[in-house]
């Protein structure tokens, strides 16, 4: 906080309206950087050939490449853009700084953990007994440390901005999706598990993985994207109008409705339940059509100057997002899952989900400066502080190297030219040495606000 009562370093010559006071946490930035180093250490996972696809998608390293990406990266990332997000997005403060440093803590030290007990050889001594459900745990924790952090300045407010709905059901199926990660790794490491337990482990991982990809990190995503992309370009905040709250429903109903008749299903197997399934995956991929729709009127409709597509990182999310599209659609029509969904994943979490969160951490995006502001003690319909817009700087050399990477990955994939797809995931890696390179400098030079 500097002397006038602006949170975090905004800058005190735009606008003389104070923010709310600590709102925003002092953590956000180790968490970004703790993230990126996750990102780094499973990419490099990929292109040492330890995880997939030099290797099958069910192997240990495979599984700690996937975690690491998941919870170390993406996760802990919205955790650090929630925590500077909410407080703003509501005119409420956070409810201690001790919970953001409990999240980092803790989902870092369980994400490790677990990543570790994925990658020792079976029958390394009593270790691979213990480290799986420790590591679950201590990540089951340390989210609960962020969903209560984020939930706190959301209480006091109702009805939320649009923005607000995406962040509240994505964490209601964030705790879904870690509650069953929990289970599956006391499962995994009780040799004495019951039958029903052991089923819901062989056939529940698919729906773990949609609770978690098309549910927490989807919606998030999604949230966080419509309330900062219409600042980033100069528009007024999303309201009813376009299909914004058309996308939350779509995507909250058809992700809780594909998660939940799948998980019933695997005891009481039935067509109403298949059925049901079936119309909750067209459900998300209508959700995802809508989404991309509305980015795009965004884009329409933006204010010259502000820049943000004038880049190709938000270019290369939106191809990536169609292509996932395409691949989904192709993988629903063909029936090869086998074949078509280590790809989709791949396509979701690197050039979808890890682009995007890679473009709001480009300096030459400016997202501490889209952010709202409003009033101390403020409601969330209260008038938001008026950012002017300002020419974005000469785009960063990044998304031009990591986009082709990511594409040219997934068609090594798809093909089966292992050798390819490495090569490629070595470019993803370089990209994001490039853009860690550009966030550290840009916070040496004060352009990104350092924890206070």
């Amino acid at each position: 906080m500097d002397e006038e009562g602006h949170a975090n370093g905004a800058p005190a010559g735009r606008g003389s309206v104070p923010v709310v006071a600590g709102a925003a946490t002092s953590w956000t930035r180790p968490i970004v950087l703790c993230a990126l180093l996750n990102l780094l250490l499973a990419v490099g996972l990929l292109v040492a050939g330890l995880a997939w696809p030099a290797s099958a998608p069910v192997t240990g390293y495979s599984r700690a490449a996937m975690h690491l990406a998941v919870l170390g990266w993406l996760t802990l990332l919205l955790f650090g853009l929630l925590f500077e997000l909410v407080p703003s997005m509501t005119g409420q403060a956070l409810g201690t700084p001790w919970l953001s440093l409990a999240t980092l803590v803790l989902v870092e030290c369980g994400t490790l953990t677990m990543a570790g007990a994925f990658v020792l050889p079976v029958g390394a001594g009593a270790i691979d007994v213990w480290l799986l459900p420790l590591g679950a745990v201590l990540v089951f924790v340390g989210l609960l440390a962020g969903i209560i952090n984020v939930l706190t300045p959301m209480v006091p407010v109702w009805p939320l901005p649009l923005p607000g709905n995406f962040i509240l059901v994505a964490l209601g199926l964030l705790l879904l999706t870690a509650m069953l990660g929990l289970t599956f790794a006391i499962a995994m490491a009780t040799s004495a598990a019951t039958a029903q337990m052991q089923r819901l482990v062989d056939g529940g991982i698919g729906y773990h993985a949609l609770a978690g990809l098309g549910g927490w990190l989807s919606l998030a995503g999604m949230g966080v994207s419509y309330e900062v992309v219409p600042r980033w370009m100069g528009l007024e905040p999303v309201d009813h109008r376009g299909f914004c709250a058309a996308v939350c429903l779509l995507a909250t109903v058809g992700t809780i409705l594909a998660v939940m008749t799948g998980l019933v299903g695997l005891w009481f197997p039935s067509r109403i339940l298949a059925v049901a399934g079936y119309a909750g995956w067209l459900a998300v991929a209508a959700a995802a059509v809508l989404y991309l729709l509305d980015m795009l009127r965004f884009y329409r409709h933006r204010r010259r100057g502000a820049g943000l597509l004038d880049a190709p990182a938000p270019l290369g999310v939106t191809a990536s997002l169609l292509a996932a599209l395409a691949l989904g659609l192709a993988l629903f029509v063909t029936g090869r899952v086998a074949a078509l969904a280590p790809p989709l994943v791949l396509l979701v979490v690197l050039g979808w989900l890890t682009g995007l969160g890679l473009s709001w951490l480009s300096p030459d995006h400016e997202l501490r400066a889209a952010i709202p502001r409003r009033p101390a003690g403020a409601a969330s319909r209260a008038p938001l502080r008026k950012e002017p817009a300002v020419p974005a700087p000469a785009p960063a050399p990044w998304p031009l190297l990591y986009f082709p990477a990511v594409w040219l990955a997934i068609v090594g994939t798809l093909i089966g030219n292992t050798a390819i797809a490495r090569v490629a995931m070595a470019g993803v890696l370089l990209a994001v040495v490039l853009l860690l390179r550009d966030y550290l400098r840009a916070g040496a030079d004060g352009r990104e606000p350092r924890p206070s």
